[in-house]
């Protein structure tokens, strides 16, 4: 990720906390209006990056990493709602919205992308020459901000409804809007519904099998599809599903996710 200069690195710290919105007399600069602009683009991939640290963590079964990963997703979306407040403040020029603890409905952020620019060297190797940030869609700032509390509720339990915050976390991520093709639709749904046989296996649910078995079906119809299915069966063959089985599974197919994605991010 591309260094953030230092008027952005000081707003973000500003504006880290939920309610803290920063405020002038006069509407901003030029200049911080570039910063503030940065400042979102470069906090919506690390908004991403949390929730998706959340998620592993899930998969592993750590619910204090979770906790730590979906707060730092709580502070990144309310410092973002803070800067885009500012950017585009409602009213007359020169006023500012209520400074409160609560997300408009309709506050939606640009998902900034930093795509690499590469150049071959010799002996195989290449060397990055610059850093295109481009736009590959947008987040809702409340919706996520509320999947995110209800996973940090969930979490409360004691002992920890891991698979039921592993579900809020997944919603929130689902909430983000990828740009026209660039989100591989099929195979994102085939790895949602592995992950959510996990998530209520992961809880002792008994409809996780039948979670699974829809999940087997949509993977049997993908190009490529059946070296998945094959482990799919094999985590349920037991009596209980394999737990430690269905979350390499479903790492490896997030991580096809990401491959087809990032491949329809380079060619948009």
């Amino acid at each position: 990720m591309k260094k953030i200069p230092p008027l952005c690195l000081a707003m973000t710290v500003a504006l880290s906390m939920p309610g803290a919105f920063a405020v002038a007399d006069d509407a901003p600069s030029q200049a911080s209006q570039f910063d503030l602009d940065q400042q979102v683009l470069s906090q919506g991939p690390m908004l991403l990056g949390n929730l998706r640290q959340a998620r592993e963590e899930a998969l592993r079964r750590d619910p204090w990493g979770m906790i730590s990963s979906l707060q730092e997703a709580r502070r990144l979306l309310y410092a973002m709602a803070a800067a885009e407040r500012e950017l585009h403040p409602e009213g007359p020029p020169g006023a500012r919205r209520p400074r409160d603890a609560t997300l408009p409905s309709d506050l939606v952020v640009p998902l900034g992308q930093p795509l690499e620019m590469d150049r071959p060297e010799s002996g195989g190797r290449e060397q990055a020459i610059g850093r295109f940030e481009g736009r590959a869609g947008t987040i809702p700032l409340a919706p996520v901000a509320q999947d995110v509390d209800r996973a940090l509720a969930a979490l409360q339990n004691r002992p920890p409804a891991l698979g039921a915050a592993l579900l809020a976390t997944e919603d929130a991520l689902r909430q983000v809007h990828w740009d026209k093709g660039l989100e591989p639709q099929a195979w994102a749904a085939a790895r949602d519904r592995v992950l959510k046989g996990y998530a209520l296996a992961l809880d002792a649910r008994p409809e996780a099998r039948a979670r699974l078995a829809g999940a087997r079906e949509a993977l049997a119809a993908l190009p490529g599809g059946e070296s998945f299915v094959q482990r799919l069966v094999a985590a349920q063959a037991g009596s209980t599903p394999d737990l430690a089985t269905l979350s390499a599974l479903v790492d490896d197919l997030d991580a096809k996710v990401r491959s087809l994605r990032e491949t329809a991010e380079v060619a948009h």
